[in-house]
C-alpha cells in the first residue's frame, strides 16, 4: 500500500511522470501480449443507473477466462487510489463519499438497483460496501456505453474512466470524444490508466506463469 500511496503521489504531481509510467507500462504488457484493443460506447446520466448483476471488463483482455476478474479489480483499485487514496472517511467538494467518492444522488440509485431499496448515504463510508456499489455503478456505466459503442472516438476503458469522473451524460454530449472533454477529466483518465496498467503489469509475471502453464497442460494432452 506504501508503494501504491507513492505511485499515486507521483502522478498527481507530475503528469510527465504519468506518460512515462503509462509508455513503460504498455511496453511490458505488449512483451506479455496483454495490451488492451481499442473499441468503440451513451448514458443514464451519473445518478441513474440501468440495472447490471456484475462488474466485468470484455476488451481489456484477450483471455477473458483468467484475466477479467483481476483487470476488473486492478481497474477499481486504481479508481480508489485516484479518488480518495484509499481514505474511508474522505469527503469531496461536492459532497461524495467514501474510497471511491460516490454522490448521494448516484448512492441512493445504485443501492436501489442492488437492493430493493435506497440505503442511507452514511453507509458510504462503509469501504466494503463502498466499494461494492463503485463496482456496480461501473457495471452499470459500462453497460451504458456497450449500447452506444459505434459512436466511441476512444477506447472503452478511458471512455469508462471519463464516465466516472464526468458523468456519462457529458461523455454522451462530447459525442464519445475525449479531446471534447475538460482537462481535468483527461487528465483524471491519465492517470487512473497509467496506475492501472502498473498495477497489472505488476502482475504481470503471475499471469504469464499461468498462461504457460495452461498452455503446457493443454499441449499435454494432445496425441502424438
Amino acid at each position: 500500500m506504501k508503494t501504491l500511496l507513492r505511485i499515486k503521489w507521483r502522478l498527481e504531481g507530475n503528469y510527465a511522470l504519468e506518460i512515462a509510467l503509462l509508455v513503460s507500462a504498455l511496453v511490458l504488457l505488449t512483451q506479455l501480449g496483454m495490451v488492451s484493443r481499442k473499441s468503440g460506447m451513451d448514458d443514464p446520466g451519473r445518478g441513474k443507473v440501468s440495472s447490471a448483476s456484475s462488474y466485468t471488463i470484455s476488451e481489456f483482455v484477450p483471455r477473458p477466462d483468467l484475466d477479467r476478474k483481476l483487470a476488473a479489480d486492478r481497474l477499481v483499485e486504481a479508481i480508489i487510489q485516484v479518488e480518495s487514496g484509499g481514505h474511508a472517511h474522505k469527503v469531496g467538494r461536492a459532497g461524495e463519499r467514501g474510497i471511491m467518492q460516490i454522490k448521494k444522488s448516484t448512492w441512493r440509485e445504485t443501492t436501489r438497483q442492488m437492493y430493493g431499496r435506497s440505503m442511507s448515504f452514511d453507509g458510504a463510508f462503509n469501504s466494503n460496501l463502498n466499494r461494492k456499489v463503485g463496482k456496480y455503478y461501473l457495471a452499470a456505466l459500462q453497460a451504458f456505453l456497450q449500447q452506444h459503442r459505434g459512436k466511441w472516438k476512444a477506447d472503452e476503458r478511458a471512455l469508462l474512466l471519463a464516465c466516472y469522473n464526468a458523468g456519462p451524460a457529458r461523455v454522451r454530449r462530447a459525442g464519445f470524444d475525449l479531446k471534447k472533454l475538460p482537462r481535468t477529466t483527461q487528465s483524471y483518465v491519465a492517470r487512473a490508466t497509467a496506475l492501472h496498467d502498473y498495477l497489472l503489469a505488476e502482475q504481470a509475471p503471475l499471469l504469464q506463469k499461468h498462461l504457460l502453464a495452461g498452455e503446457t497442460k493443454s499441449g499435454s494432452g494432445k496425441s502424438s
